[in-house]
């Protein structure tokens, strides 16, 4: 592929400038055009043929002087050239906005739809869920990327606020209110983590996305931490999101245990359970990678016991929205399986891969004729 066609939409862009203190920095607009310039510049310089990337830009705000000031911005850039051609700037509000934008995505790739949408609004009730449904339902290859004040809602939430437009946008019914509620106010020590899981699964069920990451990021600075979920379509896309936040290990946290089902989180009444936050660091990878060792022969003999030959989509894409784990964690717990003689991995069209290093989402896994004598499969058949 030497063109990639991609449009990307800022829902809540603001003026493309902020400044902390006397210093100043570009807003995401600015940070879009440039790093997409580079990544062109970048790729291209290593393909015999160049690479060139078809970008359209929509930049929507709600105030008229965030997008006068975000227009000279641009007209005093080296994109200058590009406003009102390959970039849009709209003012009003993005849920308004929002079919206008799907059509535009659509002429520019119009058989996938790639496309990225930036939703970083301000607080947790701009953005209505339905506008992010719309988006992954229409647009084959959109990505959504959404910030989310969790802990301002958690404090904020009681039954006399329900008749506010705010819940209304984020699909909020008085019986999801009474059960947060009935959690805060009994002050459980996890009651903030309880509220945000319920939070996480009503979002999840409200934008109908196949893959999510709802992982944290905490300022150093401030006490609160908001959510930036990353709603997809794709496992490719879910899997390199968490990577990335695994890179950030200063910023980036999750609520929830290592391994896998980690983070759909359901309340027993044993409190002593309830979700610690973890830095996705060196420590946390590794405490993952145990876990993994744990879980993955279980996964695979219950699979194969069912009638199934898995394949890592199988086994990954069905599990990833709920837990830290991504591929890099997965893969050499696997070749480790095939290694010590557990398993056969095969490619697609069924030829053994008895010494790769690596697994394709596509290669499937076998239990071996004569699993080692002390192994997990061996384990797990006498324990059925």
């Amino acid at each position: 592929m030497d063109t990639l066609r991609i449009s990307f939409v800022d829902g809540y862009c603001g003026g493309g400038r902020y400044s902390n203190g006397s210093e100043s920095f570009p807003g995401s607009p600015l940070i879009f055009l440039k790093t997409v310039a580079e990544m062109e510049s970048r790729i291209g310089a290593v393909r015999r043929n160049g690479f060139h990337i078809k970008a359209r830009y929509i930049f929507i705000d709600s105030e008229k002087r965030h997008t006068e000031y975000l227009r000279a911005e641009i007209e005093n850039s080296d994109f200058r050239h590009m406003l009102d051609k390959e970039i849009s700037i709209w003012t009003g509000d993005f849920n308004v906005l929002v079919d206008e934008a799907i059509v535009e995505v659509r002429k520019n790739s119009p058989n996938a739809g790639c496309s990225l949408f930036l939703l970083d609004q301000f607080g947790w009730s701009q953005v209505s869920l339905a506008s992010i449904r719309k988006i992954l339902q229409t647009l084959r290859k959109s990505e959504v990327f959404l910030t989310f004040m969790v802990d301002a809602l958690a404090n904020y939430i009681s039954e006399k606020s329900y008749d506010l437009q705010a819940f209304e946008r984020i699909d909020v019914s008085p019986d999801l209110v009474r059960e947060m509620l009935r959690y805060k106010e009994q002050d459980y020590l996890g009651a903030r983590v309880l509220i945000q899981n319920f939070l996480y699964d009503h979002i999840r069920e409200k934008t109908q996305a196949p893959y999510y990451s709802p992982f944290m990021i905490k300022s150093p600075e401030a006490s609160r931490s908001h959510w930036f979920l990353h709603l997809s379509k794709h496992h490719e896309a879910r899997n390199e999101i968490g990577e990335i936040h695994w890179q950030e290990t200063n910023t980036t946290t999750h609520h929830g245990r290592s391994g896998l089902h980690a983070l759909g989180f359901t309340p027993t009444g044993d409190l002593g359970q309830y979700m610690l936050e973890s830095v996705m660091d060196d420590h946390a990878r590794q405490l993952s990678r145990d876990a993994i060792r744990e879980q993955m022969p279980r996964l695979i003999y219950d699979a194969v016991a069912g009638g199934g030959v898995p394949s890592l989509v199988d086994l990954f894409g069905s599990r990833c929205s709920d837990t830290p784990v991504v591929r890099s964690i997965i893969e050499p717990e696997i070749i480790r399986l095939r290694d010590e003689g557990d398993i056969v991995i095969r490619q697609e069209d069924g030829t053994i891969r008895p010494r790769t290093k690596t697994v394709e989402w596509t290669d499937r896994f076998e239990l071996a004729k004569a699993p080692t004598l002390f192994g997990p499969f061996s384990k797990l058949k006498r324990d059925d």
